[in-house]
């Protein structure tokens, strides 16, 4: 891929061994160039859009988001989400034309799309209005419930919580329901479908309503004179509306997390903060200012390893083999890199070094494959072997993949 766009997210088809991936790039208004490396296939796109490329690395298909969706006016994309084995889910705002002497309107919309077509399933529009300059929402696809949950961000320290809504998938159609309020700053799925993770830190004191699915609360105290931010939270939204935790961060600062759902039901997680810090009744996290890298066993909310890390963290994955893969991204003129963890001990792998970055860099991983994907605009070694790689014009967005 060359020209002056990058990749936002990506996921792994899991209907074979070696998956295929699908990307979602966004590109400026000039053209942005699709490839392979034997050239099998070329397509000139500008804009947003989606491609599949092999595990080999051929391009199977790509669409822009004007073409997908209908409509020139498409905004706020979330990241795409996996729906297994082969389809994809992603939440947009798009624009509504007047039918009559009226002015047109903005509403979020939700859309399951066929990853061996990428051609649309179904989109489900929202019922109230928004506008283009909202935030994108967080979209967590729950395959073993039948449902998507979308939950509108909120910053640490915000007062008040933003729209939850569940979007049921019957295959063919999906339909919208939106109630209660989130804390949410971040969410992921669990690996088995079955629930949604949050974290947030709510800048409020008193009883909060922290699963956005039910009036269950829970008692919080802000602090709004933390160097690093409110105490978190970290719950599991499962079935219907059931809570899992919530578990809480104590101590003298606030963190800024990160979850990853690991095989099994545990989630790794990292936590950066500015010093001091427990966990859930007091299990140690940080001495002091730093970063760390724990898992959580969900069954119980306790800490099974916990293990510093020299940087702060970017982003983190479970990758296969029971490892777990943690971004770190310098600065544009500096090598970025990822470390892979074991995810039974928390010990230390290997180091994948990456080139210097513009755009941030994406983890993307399926059953037998570990892929990073980013730009770079010099001669870099992505593999082992001799010998460096160039792109093809003075700009270009790689894939990694790493097999265990």
């Amino acid at each position: 891929m060359s020209g002056y766009g990058q990749i936002n997210s990506a996921v792994v088809l899991t209907n074979k061994a070696q998956g295929d991936i699908i990307v979602q790039f966004s590109g400026s208004s000039s053209e942005l160039q699709l490839s392979d490396p034997g050239a099998s296939m070329l397509t000139y796109l500008a804009g947003s859009g989606y491609a599949r490329y092999t595990a080999d690395g051929k391009l199977t298909w790509s669409r822009t988001i004007e073409s997908l969706t209908g409509s020139t006016n498409v905004d706020r994309e979330s990241a795409i989400a996996l729906v297994p084995p082969t389809d994809f889910g992603v939440s947009y705002v798009k624009y509504e034309p007047p039918t009559g002497p009226t002015t047109g309107k903005y509403f979020y919309r939700v859309a399951r799309i066929n990853g061996n077509t990428g051609n649309l399933t179904w989109e489900a529009k929202y019922p109230n209005t928004t506008n283009v300059s909202s935030r994108t929402l967080f979209l967590v696809p729950r395959p073993a419930q039948g449902d998507f949950i979308t939950l509108y961000p909120v910053l640490s320290r915000e007062s008040g919580g933003g729209e939850a809504c569940s979007v049921t998938d019957n295959g063919t159609a999906g339909s919208v329901t939106c109630s209660g309020s989130s804390y949410a700053i971040a969410a992921v799925p669990s690996a088995d479908g079955t629930t949604a993770w949050i974290w947030g830190a709510p800048g409020a004191t008193g009883s909060l309503p922290l699963n956005p699915l039910t009036m269950e609360k829970w008692a919080f105290t802000a602090n709004p004179f933390q160097a690093g931010g409110e105490d978190a939270f970290i719950l599991g939204v499962r079935g219907a509306s059931t809570s899992v935790g919530a578990w809480m961060t104590e101590g003298d600062y606030g963190p800024r997390l990160a979850l990853a759902s690991l095989p099994g039901g545990d989630l790794a997680v990292t936590a950066e903060g500015n010093g001091f810090m427990n966990f859930n009744g007091g299990q140690s996290l940080l001495a002091q200012s730093g970063s760390v890298l724990f898992r959580i066993a969900t069954a119980t909310g306790q800490i099974l390893w916990r293990t510093p890390l020299a940087q702060a963290p970017t982003s983190l994955i479970a990758a296969p083999g029971g490892r777990i893969a943690v971004l770190y991204r310098a600065a544009s003129s500096d090598p970025s890199s990822v470390q892979v963890f074991d995810s039974t001990s928390g010990a230390l792998l290997s180091t994948l070094p990456l080139p210097p970055s513009i755009s941030q860099q994406v983890l993307a991983a399926g059953q037998t494959d570990l892929f990073v994907i980013g730009d770079y605009s010099s001669a870099f070694d992505f593999d082992p072997g001799s010998g460096t790689d160039k792109p093809s014009s003075t700009r270009g967005v790689y894939i990694s993949r790493y097999t265990f």
